[in-house]
């Protein structure tokens, strides 16, 4: 899932063909500004800030 810096979830869904550890995101639908990009998996938990310009 995507937050915006609310904390409000703006975007979410499921990576189902994630290869070598990779998977991508299109977030071109959200406006610039500062984002928390949130996955959780069986043995994955993380979480990563981004900046959209």
């Amino acid at each position: 899932e995507v937050m915006n810096s609310l904390g409000q979830v703006v975007t979410k869904g499921a990576i189902n063909n994630a290869s070598d550890n990779a998977a991508t995101l299109n977030l071109s639908a959200l406006d610039a500004g500062i984002y928390m990009v949130r996955v959780n998996a069986k043995n994955i938990n993380f979480a990563k800030k981004i900046v959209l310009r």
